[in-house]
């Protein structure tokens, strides 16, 4: 009978032994003759019928031995996972040597495996989380008018000169003054507004009266204190080739503006509009900070070994989705650095803290989903489907393609596993409700914010 013995645990990197027995052996060398004997054609036999004994010779015993390998490789971690009770993580196994294998004999494996760590959960049903109920608060106002009033403002093209908020399209290069080589201030298709606070000190008054198609060079000292250290307080010779002049025409929020665009009856229908939006989105918050914070507290409390390389792995990830997220953008995670002056193991130590948060939550949602039977439905995963075409218009043929890809099913599997953890999680813990003051109010907005950009 096959069996598996853990030899060692540590730095969660499990050291395994698994003897499969010769059944086990016997059976796998019968797979592998009876998909060579489909894969090849030897003259006087049938497909599928060629003996053992042939198909070595034909492809060698040297192949068929290294196949069974890795096929009883593969059965020798299934069966640790399940016996031992493990989860694998980022890291392929490493095996000791081993004698080939031979049918109808055991074969033995040792191998390191890297794993995630025991969790060992706070008693969370206990908790008491003291959480501020949010009200709509000026603020609030303020960002619902903002997004009104930018919703329907409009560009249209300018034919005089740019003037005081005219939006310009225009590619920027630039040179060092004192040798002539390329300056790392550049920027193609780079949205620029007069009049706009943080502009740099003088260019309003260089640019204003430009036209589409106008083309300015000039000498310019960059202030000392520009984020991008390798060009501040530097002479640069600049070059800006000018697109596109656009007009800013930003709406007043009166009483036709409303009527006209909202299609509602007056300011004061769409104040009261605005009061009941905010009310509505408040309470969305309200939920979703009580679900940050139940989930907060377990990450925070719960105790598991994390190790180094843990948290190198999901730096590594942060790295890749920076990257990525900039190169979505022209730009790049190298060109970052460079512009902030940073290096790489700088950039990562930063970010330190966001890994260790992050594999907390991780092994918070995967041990309650654990404990409390939670899981991923077939039905939920057709029920998100259609939900993306939705939202995101995406067609039948691309949902397919995605269906078939492991790293988009594995994501939305663990998304949809945290949304219901967050949900037992709320119905489970008891919250501490007070009404907060719009400091309070404003202040909770920005940590949600803040979580988010995290």
């Amino acid at each position: 009978m096959s069996s598996a013995e853990l030899l060692s645990r540590e730095n969660n990197i499990a050291r395994i032994k698994v003897v499969l027995d010769g059944e086990t052996v016997d059976k796998t060398f019968r797979e592998v003759y009876r998909i060579l004997a489909n894969q090849i054609n030897v003259p006087g036999f049938r497909k599928g019928k060629i003996p053992p004994n042939v198909l070595r010779q034909r492809v060698g015993a040297e192949a068929v031995n290294s196949e069974v390998s890795d096929r009883l490789r593969d059965q020798a971690i299934e069966l640790a996972l399940e016996e031992l009770k493990l989860t694998p993580r980022v890291g392929r196994p490493s095996f000791d040597e081993e004698a080939e294998p031979q049918a109808g004999t055991e074969a033995v494996y040792q191998f390191t495996l890297p794993v995630l760590p025991d969790v060992s959960l706070p008693d969370y049903k206990a908790f008491s989380i003291p959480v501020t109920r949010l009200q709509v608060t000026e603020l609030m106002k303020k960002r619902y008018r903002d997004r009104i009033i930018e919703r329907f403002t409009e560009y249209p093209a300018r034919e005089d000169g740019a003037a005081a908020a005219s939006m310009l399209i225009m590619d920027v290069h630039s040179k060092f003054a004192e040798n002539g080589e390329e300056s790392p201030f550049h920027s193609h298709s780079m949205v620029y507004k007069i009049g706009e606070e943080g502009n740099l000190p003088g260019w309003d008054e260089k640019l204003s009266g430009a036209k589409a198609g106008d083309k300015q060079e000039f000498s310019y000292v960059m202030p000392g204190d520009f984020a991008d250290t390798r060009v501040a307080g530097k002479e640069l010779l600049i070059e800006l080739n000018v697109s596109a002049v656009h007009d800013t025409l930003v709406p007043e929020l009166s009483e036709d503006f409303v009527k006209e665009k909202l299609q509602l009856e007056g300011l004061q229908q769409f104040e009261e509009f605005m009061q009941s939006s905010l009310t509505r989105e408040s309470e969305q918050q309200f939920e979703s900070l009580k679900r940050d914070k139940a989930l907060q507290q377990v990450a925070e409390q719960l105790s598991a070994e994390i190790s180094e390389d843990m948290i190198s792995d999901e730096l590594d990830g942060i790295v890749t989705e920076h990257d990525r997220e900039l190169r979505q953008h022209g730009l790049s995670l190298d060109a970052y650095l460079q512009q902030s002056g940073k290096s790489l193991a700088e950039f990562r130590d930063e970010r330190r803290d966001l890994a260790e948060r992050r594999i907390r939550t991780f092994l918070a949602v995967k041990t309650i989903a654990e404990q409390e039977g939670i899981r991923a439905t077939q039905d939920d995963l057709m029920q998100y489907m259609y939900l993306l075409m939705q939202r995101e218009n995406v067609s039948q043929d691309q949902i397919r393609q995605l269906a078939r890809n492991r790293e988009f099913i594995n994501e939305t599997t663990y998304q949809i596993i945290r949304a219901k953890v967050l949900e037992h999680l709320v119905n489970t813990v008891s919250f501490e409700v007070s009404e907060g003051s719009e400091a309070q109010t404003n202040e909770a907005l920005a940590a949600l914010e803040e979580g988010e950009e995290a």
